[in-house]
């Protein structure tokens, strides 16, 4: 499970590393580095249908909301998460983990995609919501 750096209801990023260090330090916060690139825009343009399904890059995406939810105390996209067991289910059994566990792949049915669709564009508006850019300077 991921931990986000939460102040005041928002999610802070930072460009600069050594600036999230400083923040950190600063405030008594226990900060550890695991960097991790994700590509949020693939997600939006699987949203409005311009991008296929990509089992690993959606179960990651999934499970990262996921956390930050938690951590945030989202209720809408727990809620979304809650409504979409078997999609989940079907997406993991997509992915390479899927095949290490020995879950027999299950391709998702149309609608189980406009769940996922559903599920993400929720996502995707919290994520809007609560991401602060904090400049260098700050």
């Amino acid at each position: 499970m991921c931990e986000f750096l939460a102040v005041g209801g928002r999610v802070l990023v930072w460009a600069d590393p050594s600036a999230a260090q400083a923040f950190a330090a600063a405030n008594g916060i226990e900060l550890v580095v695991n960097e991790t690139k994700f590509d949020f825009d693939f997600v939006r343009r699987f949203v409005e249908g311009a991008a296929e399904l990509d089992a690993e890059e959606l179960l990651s995406a999934w499970n990262l909301l996921v956390d930050l939810g938690a951590t945030i105390g989202a209720e809408k996209l727990a809620e979304a998460d809650r409504l979409l067991g078997e999609p989940y289910s079907r997406l993991f059994s997509l992915t390479r983990a899927g095949r290490i566990a020995e879950i027999q792949p299950e391709p998702l049915n149309v609608g189980e995609v406009d769940q996922l669709r559903a599920f993400f564009r929720v996502g995707l508006e919290v994520l809007a919501d609560v991401l602060e850019s904090v400049r260098a300077s700050e």
